[in-house]
């Protein structure tokens, strides 16, 4: 983002498009592998969903937390 707001001059971020942005911590008892199904089917699916949205899946570093996160083009789709 750094790059692009230096290369576009655009210092107060006015061009950006701002997408709502959902946040879900959930509570694990054992870190499994994302890449190994049904957690990769799971995970693909939802990103077919989004569309142009985004979504970030990950484990915390330091709590046992699976932390989702999407953005999407309306809340209610970031929050499906």
């Amino acid at each position: 983002v750094l790059v692009e707001v230096v290369r576009s001059k655009n210092w107060a971020l006015e061009t950006f498009e701002k997408y709502p942005q959902v946040l879900c911590n959930v509570m694990v008892g054992k870190k499994s592998d994302l890449s190994d199904q049904p957690y990769a089917m799971v995970i693909d699916d939802y990103r077919q969903k989004l569309g142009d949205g985004r979504l970030v899946v990950r484990y915390s570093g330091t709590e046992k937390l699976l932390r989702v996160m999407t953005e999407a083009a309306s809340y209610d789709l970031a929050q499906m």
